[in-house]
């Protein structure tokens, strides 16, 4: 009996201390949370904040709220909202998708090789097509050519023409500002998308303050668009000039300064028919190639396919999309979703396809309002709970490992490269951000110095102050969970 009660005994001590390791980890536990609550409270009540919207949600690796506060709340999502659009996608379309673009050529080619009838871009959609990020319009030059060579072709006695029409002639979306539409950033998906849909100007500016500069060139040429450049010199070191021009207008003005006495200055503009500039593209590389192009008509609706392009996978383009947040991806993958493609369509429709790919999720979607696939309208909003509840279903998705590699990692890459540099943070989150006028926004996932996981969101809207005030005060927001959590 006496061993019996020896070995009772010490059962009874081994559960003392079970009990009491476990008690002890809910008293730290409770003790973090109390901590982090204790923070937060003295970081909202910043004088900056007290008439900010702020949504936030944290939560660790078992789905307990580590801190909450108007969770569920709709507030502005600016470019965080492109986690929901890439989500989407690869769940619908599968990382190895491809867009594809095809080269037709309407008639008939002769044995001296004169194409009697017309060569054809069929767009298909893609964003990346003629991208410096992917090669340029180089790649396309080598391929292309070669391709129409190959099929014997020394010269073209119609024109070289677009199809565009698998996107809406006009996609401009209703909701985006006047100030964004002419710049790179504010540059709306066509079916045949090129270049970015974006060229470069060159502005020169004088030695004098407040002395109007003046436009030099575009790359590529933007020979249908006249130019009233308002931009003038500026002591300012930093860009701070901005394009203005809507779709359909061949008229841009530029207003704002640069710095002064730059003999070449590069600012970005968006190029609202991209079909036109890859038309005259196409036609002058021809040309230059020795393959004349006739421009007589023709009216044979017959085509024959002559070259198929596809665009890199698309966990390449989501993961540019990502991390360098790129508004036309993020467009033309969300138009892509909603399987009524033409001209019917519209960007909204498109962000409607995203929302129903979140509703699939299991997501609750009341209080989501989507207008757009970038985030560029002001007129979306979410809540950090559908936000956390994406990034939550994400981690156990086939395509989790494509997804976490499109963030940008704190102090390392992408847009949070320049932030967390010199921080416990550094490596520690990997997030997507979000910046408008008064809109501040980050989501992703964090991981502690003591190796616990969690998901969050973090959206502010409406404060005062410098925009670089409230991101500096999120970043001591977010140390706090790495360090402290």
């Amino acid at each position: 009996m006496a061993f019996r009660f020896k070995i009772l005994s010490g059962g009874f001590l081994l559960l003392q201390l079970i009990f009491g390791l476990s008690s002890r980890a809910q008293v730290d536990k409770q003790e973090n949370k109390v901590a982090v609550q204790q923070y937060f409270n003295q970081w909202v009540s910043q004088s900056n904040l007290a008439s900010a919207s702020i949504g936030i949600l944290v939560k660790n690796a078992t789905g307990e709220v580590v801190l909450e506060h108007n969770a569920n709340t709709s507030l502005i999502p600016a470019s965080t909202q492109k986690l929901l659009t890439t989500a989407v996608a690869l769940e619908q379309l599968g990382s190895r998708f491809q867009f594809e673009t095809k080269i037709w050529y309407s008639g008939s080619i002769d044995e001296a090789g004169v194409l009697k009838g017309d060569l054809w871009i069929q767009g298909g959609g893609d964003p990346t097509l003629g991208s410096d990020r992917f090669g340029g319009v180089e790649k396309l030059n080598q391929i292309w050519v070669s391709e129409i060579q190959k099929a014997g072709i020394k010269s073209i006695s119609g024109s070289v023409k677009v199809d565009a029409t698998v996107f809406p002639k006009y996609s401009t979306p209703r909701t985006w500002i006047w100030e964004d539409l002419g710049n790179y950033y504010g540059a709306v998906p066509s079916g045949l998308s090129f270049h970015d849909n974006t060229y470069k100007m060159v502005l020169n500016s004088p030695f004098e303050v407040g002395a109007v500069c003046k436009v030099v060139r575009t790359e590529p040429e933007m020979k249908h668009l006249r130019f009233d450049s308002q931009v003038t010199g500026s002591n300012d070191r930093v860009d701070n000039a901005y394009i203005y021009g809507a779709e359909g207008s061949t008229l841009r003005f530029i207003k704002g300064t640069i710095p002064k006495g730059r003999k070449e200055f590069s600012i970005k503009g968006s190029i609202s028919n991209p079909e036109l500039v890859a038309e005259r593209w196409l036609v002058e590389v021809l040309t230059q190639k020795g393959i004349a192009v006739g421009g007589k008509t023709f009216n044979d609706d017959q085509k024959q396919l002559l070259h198929t392009h596809k665009s890199p996978y698309l966990s390449e383009i989501v993961t540019l999309t990502n991390k360098h947040s790129i508004n036309l991806y993020a467009e033309h993958m969300a138009i892509w979703l909603n399987e009524n493609r033409g001209e019917k369509l519209t960007i909204e429709l498109g962000a409607q396809s995203v929302k129903e790919g979140i509703r699939k999720m299991g997501i609750d979607t009341k209080g989501m309002f989507l207008v757009d696939g970038s985030g560029l309208s002001r007129f979306n909003a979410l809540t950090p709970t559908q936000m956390v509840g994406l990034l939550d279903y994400m981690k156990t998705s086939e395509n989790a490992a494509t997804f976490n590699k499109s963030l940008s990692v704190a102090g390392e890459s992408g847009t949070l490269k320049r932030m967390f540099t010199s921080s416990p943070a550094k490596g520690k989150i990997k997030a997507k951000s979000g910046y408008m006028e008064r809109v501040r926004s980050y989501a992703g996932y964090i991981e502690t110095l003591q190796g616990k996981k969690f998901t969050f969101c973090i959206l502010v809207n409406n404060y005062e102050g410098s925009a670089a005030e409230t991101k500096h005060q999120i970043k001591k927001l977010l140390e706090q969970f790495v360090v402290g959590g």
